[in-house]
């Protein structure tokens, strides 16, 4: 039987979740009581910068979205932050200096994927990139 190739093409609902004062920003105060999806658990992230709608940084993560963007927002230098947690935030303080910044967005479905499995999770954060 000879090989074919088959190509499938979905596209991903990117939601972009409200901080205290609107959409939120890198940094900016966040309540669960204004946007129950800061509260959302087993997703895939994304930071863009605001100016070029360039994707700075796509992650997955188990624990609840607040939890994840607090980690990025507390990584100052010193900190014992990880690495790719101080990357971000050292890009936010580059991108502020031009008085732009930083956006958060996240996906909690992935067609083909069940988000709540880490290997799913992780194949559809690799997804996310190339789509």
């Amino acid at each position: 039987m000879p090989i074919q190739n088959v190509n499938v093409a979905f596209s991903l609902n990117w939601v972009r979740p409200n901080g205290i004062s609107g959409p939120y920003c890198f940094g900016d105060r966040k309540d669960i009581r204004f946007d129950r999806n800061w509260d959302k658990k087993n997703v895939i992230y994304r930071w863009i910068k605001a100016s070029t709608g360039e994707v700075a940084m796509v992650g997955e993560t188990d624990r609840s979205l607040t939890r994840r963007a607090d980690n990025y927002c507390s990584a100052k230098p010193g900190s014992f932050a990880g690495e790719t947690n101080r990357k971000l935030y050292a890009e936010q303080a580059q991108l502020s200096l031009i008085g732009d910044h930083l956006y958060l967005e996240f996906v909690d479905q992935v067609p083909g994927y069940n988000l709540t499995d880490k290997r799913d999770r992780r194949f559809a954060e690799h997804y996310s990139l190339v789509s």
